[in-house]
């Protein structure tokens, strides 16, 4: 099977990774919070990889193929650029206005009236609305209670995500997301960037923190997949290989490129491949809303009760969180995917990415 017979289907695995991923990063927090990391259980058995990182990765990688796919269907760079606002804005508006206006409040060790006065509240909104790094609030979990004082110590990624967006913009107004020849000589001539400089062939700005070349790299084979969907194919003998090729070469010096390659192919493979359907009835993507409030709810858990186990702390946090992203989704994410409609009128459905 290739992949073109298997990604335009609605039967898929990819609500199902998304909510997991979700979940996932949320436990991998969950022993950094109660600083039992080298506990956790991917990093216990890798050595230097978390669930969080993994499944940032496999974000990335099923983002990557499925906003190719949208741009390939979109009528306009307007369509494009309207369908990821849509995607990202509205959820993250809401989670930055109850962080800093309700939650901010509260934990503040500031008077509260003097709290709402100040100038860094308004930009912590204003600046993560534009994908500025900024985490902090006015005196709002400065204390000691977690390993770290940031406020949503998740939402730095989705300026990676971001960059990823105006990167595949960049090569689909090019016309190369439709020219699989020009794509892939553009990603060779990318390799032998990375073979002399790894940051080089993202183009990322050198104060950008490293760790997301990974997660880039793992975009770009999403992307790379879509484009070459008819001649690509999706078995899980060709996973198991993948797995084995990454385990043996992983501490080889090209282990980000390695990295991306081998487990991008097992994620889209355990996503598409008719044998490993579960068939689960989700229609619903709760996963980004998950993302969103798991940190500030964890924040909030360890600076109001004396949590010890990372496992209680990610139970408790999912008992919170899961509400808000049910809630988040209904009431604000998919009504807000509707004015996709107005960009892209004659665009057939397909998966929200």
């Amino acid at each position: 099977m290739k992949f073109a017979d298997l990604i335009d289907g609605r039967q898929n695995n990819l609500n199902l990774m998304r909510l997991i991923a979700a979940s996932a990063v949320a436990l991998s927090h969950s022993y950094n919070f109660t600083g039992q990391l080298p506990s956790e259980p991917l990093f216990k058995l890798t050595g230097n990889v978390t669930l969080g990182f993994l499944s940032v990765f496999i974000f990335f990688v099923i983002s990557g193929l499925l906003v190719a796919q949208s741009f390939n269907r979109s009528k306009s760079v307007v369509g494009f650029f309207a369908a990821r606002a849509l995607r990202l804005y509205p959820a993250l508006i809401i989670v930055l206005l109850l962080s800093a206006f309700v939650l901010g409040p509260f934990y503040t060790t500031l008077n509260p009236t003097d709290y709402l006065v100040r100038d860094e509240v308004r930009r912590y909104v204003e600046d993560n609305l534009l994908f500025k790094l900024n985490q902090g609030l006015p005196g709002v979990f400065s204390e000691a209670g977690g390993f770290s004082m940031s406020v949503n110590g998740s939402i730095w990624t989705l300026r990676y995500e971001v960059y990823a967006y105006l990167l595949l913009l960049l090569v689909g107004v090019s016309g190369l997301v439709s020219n699989r020849s020009a794509f892939n000589a553009l990603m060779i001539a990318c390799l032998l960037l990375y073979a002399k400089e790894p940051v080089g062939m993202l183009l990322i700005p050198g104060d950008w923190n490293a760790v997301m070349y990974v997660p880039l790299m793992g975009f770009i084979f999403g992307t790379l997949v879509y484009v070459n969907r008819d001649h690509i194919d999706c078995k899980i003998s060709y996973a198991v290989i993948c797995l084995l090729v990454y385990y043996y070469f992983r501490q080889h010096g090209w282990i980000h490129f390695i990295f991306a390659i081998t487990l991008g192919y097992v994620v889209l493979t355990t996503g598409f491949h008719r044998y490993l359907q579960l068939h689960l009835p989700l229609p619903n993507d709760y996963s980004y809303g998950i993302y969103l409030y798991a940190f500030p709810v964890q924040q909030a858990i360890v600076h109001s009760m004396p949590v010890q186990s990372p496992l209680l702390l990610f139970a408790i946090t999912m008992l919170i969180t899961v509400p808000l992203a049910v809630v988040s989704w209904h009431l604000v994410e998919k009504p807000a995917l509707k004015f996709k409609k107005i960009f892209n009128p004659h665009t057939q459905p397909h998966r929200e990415s």
